[in-house]
C-alpha cells in the first residue's frame, strides 16, 4: 500500500496470514520528464508528422510520445505553415508572365517535360509551338503553374487591303 514518487531505496515489510514477515527492499530511479520544444515550418498544403500525430494547419500543440526507456515525453510544436505560391500565369501575347514574388523561377516545355535551358526569370517568351509552364520556388516551397498551350508561333499576320486593288470603282 506504498507509494513512491521520488528516487530512492524503500523498505517494506509485509505479514501473511500465518504471521509470517517479508521483506521488500525496493531501489527507485525516477527519471527526469522528458520535454522539447520544436518548430517546424511546411509548405502551404503539405503536413508534418511527429509520432503518429500528422499536422498541416499552423498553431501549437503538445505532442505525447514514448521514450526509450518506456516513459511519456512531451513535445511543445509550433508548426508555421507558408504562404502558397500564386500559380496565376498571365499571357499577352506569346509572352507568359508569373506575378509571384518567388526566389526563383524554371520555364518547362510540359510537351517534352524538359527544363527551357536559360529560362529563369519571372517571364518567357514563347519562340516554338508547344505547351508551356513555370516552376517556382519560393525559399523551400516548390509549385508548378498549369500548362499553356500555343499552335500559331512563327506566323506572321500579313495585312492584303495594301497589295489588293479592285478595279473599277464605282
Amino acid at each position: 500500500n506504498s507509494t513512491y514518487t521520488t528516487s530512492g531505496t524503500y523498505v517494506d515489510v509485509f505479514t501473511n496470514t500465518q504471521n509470517e514477515d517479508s521483506t521488500v527492499i525496493t531501489q527507485l530511479t525516477v527519471l527526469e520528464p522528458i520535454t522539447s520544444t520544436q518548430s517546424e515550418t511546411i509548405c502551404a498544403g503539405t503536413s508534418f508528422t511527429i509520432g503518429t500525430n500528422t499536422f498541416s494547419f499552423p498553431g501549437v500543440y503538445p505532442v505525447v510520445l514514448t521514450s526509450v526507456d518506456g516513459c511519456d515525453s512531451l513535445v511543445s510544436l509550433t508548426l508555421y505553415v507558408s504562404e502558397a505560391i500564386d500559380l496565376e500565369v498571365v499571357q499577352t501575347g506569346l509572352t507568359l508572365k508569373t506575378n509571384y514574388l518567388g526566389t526563383g523561377y524554371q520555364w518547362v516545355n510540359c510537351t517534352t517535360n524538359e527544363s527551357i535551358p536559360g529560362a529563369t526569370n519571372s517571364q518567357f517568351t514563347v519562340t516554338e509551338n508547344g505547351s508551356y509552364a513555370v516552376i517556382i520556388y519560393d525559399g523551400f516551397c516548390v509549385d508548378t503553374t498549369a500548362c499553356i498551350s500555343f499552335a500559331n508561333v512563327g506566323l506572321e499576320e500579313k495585312i492584303f487591303s495594301d497589295w489588293i486593288h479592285v478595279y473599277p470603282n464605282p
